[in-house]
């Protein structure tokens, strides 16, 4: 039977796409909407706004962390195209934390928490800072992001073409979900600015203060070969189970016996993560206050191996070699597994609703493929990793 989970997941998608269907039968009623006809296609890239170098964006971001990790790329380009432009961020509550890593290149990040009268007062505030350009990076169709274009007035919305485009005053094409990664569809809206993401540096990143990297190198540090394990992901359907990982643990300290192996878990897999440690030559990583901590710990890593694509975007935007373990492979709906995005990488997908038709055996394989291309060496595979 499907899970909780699943289930509200399925609700919320549903729930969603009334609240699209909605917009779109408002809209198309609405003789002031704009017609598709008077939407602009963007099939080439070419310079499509008329906006000054002091012009005001504002990007909708607002979802989980692994979104902002792999929208860094077109806000550093975008970055690069209006240096004195005022270019602010919508984010939720679920991807707050994981700001530090698009602040460089943005004035001001907004909060969206989902609450009522927040939620009306921050509309307003937009509304207030009436801006030129509002740009959609969610690559399916997002009722949030629709809500939000029609609410705040600016004269040009953008986004890429999907279910929702009728909010859009231009749209670009959808690359193939099957051909292309996350990172180069988003980018695809370069298009819209002259900018020919082909040509461009993709690469992810996040960065720390030389403090921040000292205090992580102080708490992560290892005399051998760092393994990071992220227990879980966003939700319990990305939790592999603990006999797989005390499986998985086990081979890995076999291979590699002095290899030091540090688990990373939330609070609420505080059982797990115990017993795991209690039957596997593993330890917990240290404890952290906040998602900018974890991520600095675990740029320490010298592998890191996780059910959750934020820790694999941490992972490529330091260049560390990452096993990354999906449970549904890629299909014409799904698109492209979020794996490595520019760094070495394996991702272990299973066809399955969960984790559960993966064996350590799978895992383990991927995991000495990247061992043995990136840190096999005389000394039994034993060396200090620096950051």
């Amino acid at each position: 039977m499907p899970s909780t989970n699943n289930i509200l997941k399925r609700l919320e998608i549903a729930i969603r796409r009334k609240i699209i269907k909605f917009l779109s039968n408002n809209s198309n009623s609405n003789h002031n909407s704009k017609k598709d006809s008077d939407r602009i296609h963007i099939e080439k890239s070419g310079n499509y706004f008329s906006l000054n170098e002091n012009c005001k964006i504002l990007l909708l971001r607002q979802d989980r962390i692994g979104d902002v990790l792999i929208s860094t790329p077109f806000i550093r380009i975008l970055r690069g195209r209006f240096p004195a432009a005022q270019i602010d961020i919508l984010l939720g509550n679920k991807n707050f934390g994981a700001r530090h890593c698009v602040e460089k290149y943005v004035n001001n990040c907004w909060l969206y928490n989902r609450k009522i009268f927040p939620s009306l007062l921050l509309i307003k505030r937009l509304r207030n800072q009436r801006y030129d350009l509002i740009i959609d990076l969610f690559d399916n169709a997002s009722a949030t992001s629709s809500l939000f274009i029609k609410l705040i007035k600016s004269n040009y919305k953008l986004g890429i073409s999907k279910e929702n485009e009728y909010v859009y005053s231009h749209t670009v094409a959808k690359p193939d979900k099957n051909k292309y990664h996350i990172v180069e569809r988003t980018a695809a809206l370069l298009n819209a600015f002259g900018i020919d993401p082909s040509q461009q540096s993709l690469s992810l990143e996040y960065e720390f203060s030389q403090l921040e990297i000292s205090i992580a190198k102080a708490k992560m540090k290892s005399g051998c070969l760092l393994i990071g394990f992220n227990l879980a992901g966003s939700s319990r359907r990305k939790f592999w189970g603990v006999d797989n990982n005390i499986a998985l643990i086990n081979k890995i300290a076999e291979y590699i016996p002095k290899a030091e192996i540090k688990i990373f878990s939330t609070e609420d897999y505080r059982d797990e993560l115990n017993h795991i440690c209690s039957n596997s030559n593993s330890i917990p990583s240290p404890k952290v206050s906040s998602f900018h901590e974890y991520a600095a710990l675990l740029s320490q890593c010298g592998i890191i191996i996780s059910p959750d694509t934020a820790a694999v975007h941490i992972a490529a935007a330091a260049g560390i070699p990452c096993v990354a373990i999906f449970e549904v492979a890629g299909s014409a709906k799904t698109g492209k597994p979020w794996g490595p995005y520019g760094s070495p990488g394996e991702v272990v997908t299973t066809k399955s609703p969960d984790l559960s038709g993966l064996s350590p055996e799978d895992v383990f394989a991927a995991f000495i493929r990247i061992y043995e291309s990136h840190f096999l060496t005389e000394s039994e595979g034993c060396e200090e990793v620096e950051r």
